[in-house]
């Protein structure tokens, strides 16, 4: 037993030994290479260097003199060093005359300062030099060596920053002083003519000197690190002992031997150097500084410049592309609903766009002789165009101009005018001209300069820290925030918290992004909250949200104007009805007056006619006839006389005077006098009423006044990002804070119009989810103009967003990410989490509350695989517009129509607090495809499907279920969410393309549409052997990296099923 240990003892320490045997070696033999690697170079000096001197050797004992003497005459013109030596206490007439040029013998050079001392610079150093270094120095140049000085260290490039000295100062000093030094010299004629103007310099530090001491060697390296990248072109092989230059931002000075003489000259060389450069720095640096804000400025306007010529070039290509088609007839459909119909023109003749460039395009209707500009309110959208007919379906809002009746039944479909162009480039101007509220813009987008980040304080009241910390954040920044916010992570909560502080803050918010649905879904939950705040757009139908109707801008100011007019109304209502009560008094005291004014007239007419009585008789039998009128006109008269006795008496008993006490004649006079009065008052009333119908009237037609009232009123303003600019108020308007969604999708062109309103800016989007769109003809376009030819990466202005932009390069004190979603089930964010957010990507739901009870399993993710089915593969549309796979779509409508069979369930929201029906409605089901084409084919196989196995027949009510259904394309997908989605990728051939689905981040925005259940209909073959490029993102990969990853995921977390047979049916 002890032989049997101590053997494994022996054992123990020999392996130990043999271990750090090994290890020794390899240490010694790392060493070995890195000094191989590093004495390397050094090979060709050292032949060099022994050729010369057995050259020397035999020079010398050849009677040498001469030959130094020849070469000491070339040297001068061309200012390398003397070769000329001491020997013996003699000199050679070449070492006089050297040390004659130099100003100092050759054995013992003097300890010379820089003649120019500039505060803050360095100064050269006196070298030590005594009678031992002198000796050494002597004993080394009698070696004969020649010490020719390296190439000029500063050599000009395209590469480098460029200043223009004057007469070349600054070369002829550094030359001069160079030429003063023992051991560095300089080679004039180096610099190419090209560049013989210039020379390179910076006012500050132009290298900064390093020593390093190996002991060992007994080498010292003095190591000059320039600012720019040096050119193969600067590549010098060594020269001699003395200097090396390197393919990297430093030129490393070497020289062998342990005198103190040498560091010290070496030293001093640079510093003399450094010192002609702060002297000429500083001077160049005053320059600079009187000429930055003139430089800088002109920067940023050469930047607006050419995005303005960009812009112009857009507008250029657009117009070329304008639709114009005339069309001979009208013919009615039946795609109609309550937001307006679908009507197809016959066309004159074909166009000579195709189907895909016009479908989604945007027209205005107008009349034969008629131009765009005079029926506006006629426009529309093409959703379709046959070539054979040839037609385009057209449709149209639900508006009286839009009717069948009402629509020209011959005419033109130009193009919508696109005012965007217009207000971009104004956007753009204004910074260029420095009038932007927000004027930190160009330094962001130019120099990455942001403000220094305010005090955070924990403001936010609710959310996740991530939430929180965005909220905090937005508060406390001065110019710029970008929040990035994956999918289901709470952007609208945080968005509506941070509106909720800033109006607290009496700050005026303006909500924008490129698409209205966007705006949308912002201002309903501010509604909801009750936050007044108002949608700013030209169209009505271009809200997608119904209660964000109500805070439209023109039902705003439609309200305001009936508020306005109601109370005008109760205004008028209470005149009318005082002068309705005066009407009466006025009339009784205007038959009073007429009565008093004609009470005297009665009684002098009575006494006349009494005595005229008396002669009534006498004259009886002259004037019988005249006698009976008279009698009629005096009993008239008495009649008369009653009635204003009857009147007079009303008033004295209204006004408290006893009948006996009226005079008559006062009586009157108090009559005229309060008729006059009331009458006045009537005339004012009158006027007033006049007044309020005419302010009525123009009320209806200036409602200029009612919108700045609104616009000053309102703190929340939701627009899209062009729509911000096109309203004469808003155009006045400055915001304290812009908020733009889905900044991900959304390019500096179009971004830039908000941004340029408000003084503080907070992006929020996700560069991994759908970039912006771009158009290849524009990209080749640009590319193709003169005008562009030196500017690179032009693609990226239109086919990378802002975000993206800036969010991988700007402080992390202004970014944060939201990392934790709350929309769907762990299963389907996992994928997402670890193909794209790195990890990062965690679910806050639990599971149990975003299971759907199916049967035949409740797995959340599910991938039916069309690999083994003989008609899987795609079909090109007829004159190459678009891509079909009726295969896919069988089969997603077979797994539809198996799903809805199964509906309603009932679940619980993602934290359980309530429960409600996952049922046929427009909150349930959502069908995605990438291409347009498909979606046709969805719908052909879908409706008699429903009609079969649901609705028993009834295709009414199959079509009813089939609006509920969403059956959209991705990108038209991004921002909402549905309990269950269906996907089917199409693309499926011999060649294995994929189409623009090489785009992954499509994948991303696909799948995380679906909260409960996800099922994928694709040709795992072609996805997975694709040769497609990786996406332009940050960190991607091949396409078909992402694709194997997700059936492997399938099969281990899901459901992953090959079907064997045809439409979706197994065996």
């Amino acid at each position: 037993m002890f032989l049997q240990e101590h053997r494994h003892g022996i054992l123990l320490r020999t392996l130990t030994v043999r271990l750090l045997l090994c290890l020794t070696a390899g240490f010694l033999l790392w060493r070995l290479i890195e000094y191989v690697k590093f004495f390397l170079p050094l090979i060709p000096a050292g032949l060099w260097i022994f050729r010369e001197k057995i050259g020397a050797l035999l020079r010398w004992a050849d009677g040498g003199a001469a030959w130094l003497e020849e070469r000491g005459r070339a040297s001068v013109g061309t200012g390398k060093a003397a070769n000329g030596i001491r020997i013996g206490g003699e000199a050679t007439e070449r070492t006089v005359q050297a040390e004659r040029d130099l100003g100092y013998p050759l054995g013992n050079p003097p300890a010379r300062q820089t003649g120019v001392q500039v505060a803050g610079c360095p100064t050269g150093l006196t070298p030590p030099v005594d009678g031992r270094q002198a000796a050494t120095l002597r004993a080394e140049l009698a070696e004969g060596l020649d010490l020719t000085g390296p190439t000029p260290l500063f050599f000009p490039s395209e590469q480098m920053e460029r200043r223009t000295i004057p007469n070349g100062e600054l070369e002829r000093l550094v030359k001069e002083e160079l030429a003063l030094n023992d051991y560095l010299w300089i080679q004039p004629g180096k610099i190419t003519e090209q560049y013989a103007q210039y020379l390179l310099y910076s006012a500050n530090c132009v290298f900064e000197l390093q020593w390093k001491k190996f002991v060992s060697s007994g080498n010292y390296y003095a190591t000059i690190h320039f600012r720019h990248r040096k050119t193969t072109l600067d590549t010098v092989n060594m020269l001699g002992r003395t200097a090396r230059f390197r393919h990297n931002k430093k030129i490393s000075l070497a020289r062998k031997g342990q005198s103190g003489v040498e560091l010290a000259y070496v030293e001093q060389f640079i510093s003399r150097v450094d010192s002609y450069f702060c002297l000429l720095g500083q001077v160049e640096l005053e320059r600079e500084e009187e000429q930055r804000p003139e430089e800088e400025q002109q920067k940023r306007v050469d930047y607006c410049t050419l995005h303005c010529d960009l812009i112009d070039a857009e507008a250029a290509l657009e117009q070329e592309k304008a639709i114009r088609l005339s069309y001979r007839g009208i013919e009615s459909t039946d795609q109609f609903n309550a937001e307006g119909g679908t009507y197809c023109f016959l066309l004159a003749e074909p166009s000579s766009q195709s189907g895909q460039e016009l479908e989604g395009q945007g027209v205005v209707l107008c009349g034969l002789g008629e131009e765009p500009g005079e029926n506006s309110r006629r426009t529309g959208t093409i959703v379709r165009y046959e070539s054979q007919r040839p037609a385009v379906w057209v449709k149209l809002p639900q508006r009286r101009e839009c009717t069948l009746d009402a629509l020209p039944k011959e005419g033109t479909l130009f193009s919508r005018p696109n005012i965007g162009y217009a207000i971009q480039k104004s956007a753009f101007q204004t910074l260029a001209e420095d009038k932007a509220v927000n004027r930190s813009i160009l330094d962001i987008l130019l120099e990455g300069r942001y403000a220094p980040m305010g005090p955070v304080e924990q403001v936010a009241r609710k959310g996740n820290p991530a939430q929180k910390r965005a909220v905090d954040l937005a508060v406390a920044t001065k110019d710029f925030l970008l929040v990035q916010g994956p999918p289901g992570t709470g952007k609208t909560t945080i968005i509506i918290e941070m509106v909720r502080l800033f109006v607290d803050r009496g700050m005026r918010v303006l909500i924008s992004s490129k698409n209205n649905l966007a705006v949308d879904n912002v201002l309903e939950k501010l509604v909801e909250k009750q936050v007044d705040c108002v949608r700013l757009t030209t169209d009505e139908e271009k809200i997608q949200v119904p209660v964000v109707r109500e805070v439209w801008t023109n039902r705003k100011l439609l309200t305001m104007q009936r508020n306005v007019l109601r109370n005008s109304g109760r205004q008028r209502a209470r005149l009318e009805e005082e002068m309705t009560e005066l009407a009466p008094q006025i009339s009784a005291l205007q038959d009073c007056a007429q009565s008093a004014g004609r009470y005297q007239e009665l009684l002098e007419e009575r006494r006349r006619l009494m005595g005229q009585r008396l002669w009534m008789k006498l004259l009886a039998l002259f004037r019988s006839k005249r006698t009976k009128e008279w009698e009629q006109e005096l009993e008239h008269t008495e009649e008369r006389l009653a009635f204003a006795r009857e009147l007079l008496a009303r008033y004295c008993v209204e006004h408290g005077m006893g009948s006996r006490d009226v005079d008559v004649g006062q009586l009157a006079t108090d009559i005229l006098r309060e008729l006059a009065d009331l009458q006045a008052k009537e005339r004012t009333w009158r006027a007033r009423l006049q007044l309020l119908s005419q302010w009525e009237r123009e009320l209806q037609n200036r409602c200029e006044e009612l919108e700045d009232a609104l616009f000053a009123q309102v703190k929340v303003i939701g627009a899209t990002c062009i729509s911000s600019e096109t309203d004469r108020n808003f155009k006045k308007l400055e915001y304290d804070v812009a908020i733009v969604d889905e900044s991900g999708q959304i390019t500096l062109h179009d971004v830039i119009v908000p941004m340029a309103k408000a003084r503080k800016v907070i992006l929020i989007g996700d560069h991994l989810q759908l970039p912006p769109v771009s158009d290849s003809d524009l990209i080749r376009r640009m590319e193709e103009d003169e005008r562009f030819q030196q500017e690179e990466g032009l693609d990226r202005y239109y086919s990378v967003s802002l975000f993206e932009e800036l969010f991988e390069r700007a402080p992390e004190a202004n970014k944060v990410m939201l990392d934790t979603q709350f929309r769907m089930h762990s299963s389907i964010a996992r994928y997402i989490s670890d193909q794209f957010y790195h990890g990062t990507y965690q679910t806050g739901c639990l599971d149990e509350y975003r299971v759907l009870p199916l049967r035949g399993g409740e797995a959340p993710i599910r991938f039916l695989d069309t690999i083994g089915l003989p008609d899987k593969e795609e079909t090109m549309a007829e004159g190459g517009e678009g891509v079909y796979n009726d295969c896919e779509a069988r089969i997603l409508v077979d797994e539809t129509v198996k799903i809805l069979k199964q509906l309603p369930y009932v679940v619980k929201d993602f934290d359980g607090s309530r429960e409600f029906d996952v049922e046929l409605n427009y909150r349930s089901v959502g069908i995605i495809t990438p291409y347009k084409k498909q979606i046709g084919r969805i719908r052909k196989f879908l409706l008699p499907a429903l009609a079969r196995e649901l609705c028993e027949g009834d295709k009414l009510h199959a079509q009813e279920i089939l609006d509920r259904i969403d059956i959209a394309t991705v990108d038209s997908f991004q921002g909402r969410d549905k309990e269950i989605i269906f996907y089917c990728f199409v693309r499926s051939s011999p060649q294995h393309g994929i189409g623009f689905e090489s785009e992954v981040r499509r994948l991303n925005v696909t799948m995380t549409r679906a909260k409960r259940l996800l099922v994928m209909v694709g040709d795992s073959e072609t996805l997975t052997q694709t040769r497609a490029k990786k996406p332009p993102f940050q960190g991607s990969r091949y396409p078909r990296e992402y694709f194997s990853a997700l059936l492997d995921y399938c099969r281990q977390n899901g459901v992953y099923q090959r079907l064997e047979v045809s439409h979706g049916k197994e065996e």
